[in-house]
């Protein structure tokens, strides 16, 4: 099926078993119940508005968890709950490119124009030390990340890069 609508340019989406989020340029999150989609029923389950472009939205812990990367470096993480209600926002730089959660959603894993990327612990909201000298080696290279990904067992994080390199 389509959506077809006049609404603001789709910048990023992702499916979880469940469900549908779209972040549009305008800065809306849309979340669809993709059961509905696949019945043809196209009407938003949830609809939020954010001040900034969405530049990314990831699915984690089996689609329970919602993190939304924003234009202006703010990632707010949604909770699905009976319905998605915002549990956490926090400044993560000036902007976020891409988000990406470990397999256990602990971790969530985010490039942006600051740095090459950056992983957070959920648990403290803090950021993790062990990936920092990754950061500084792209950074002395003048390499920004566009594109992350974890790997299967969640123990290294693939970073590909603006020069067209890419580091593990």
């Amino acid at each position: 099926g389509d959506i077809v609508s006049s609404d603001s340019p789709i910048h990023c989406l992702d499916w979880s078993s469940t469900a549908m989020a779209i972040g549009r340029k305008d800065g809306s999150l849309t979340i669809y119940d993709i059961q509905n989609i696949f019945k043809s029923f196209f009407f938003a389950s949830v609809e939020k508005q954010h001040t900034t472009s969405i530049a990314s939205v990831a699915f984690g812990a089996g689609g329970s968890l919602l993190a939304a990367g924003m234009r202006d470096g703010t990632v707010s993480l949604y909770l699905e709950s009976g319905g998605w209600s915002m549990r956490k926002s926090i400044l993560v730089g000036p902007t976020v490119e891409k988000l990406k959660w470990s397999h256990h959603a602990r971790y969530l894993a985010y490039a942006s124009t600051d740095k090459p990327f950056s992983v957070i612990d959920t648990l403290s909201w803090t950021e993790v030390d062990g990936y920092r000298n990754a950061q500084q080696e792209s950074l002395k290279q003048g390499n920004w990340s566009r594109a992350i990904d974890w790997s299967w067992d969640g123990r290294w994080i693939a970073s590909g890069t603006d020069s067209g390199g890419l580091k593990v």
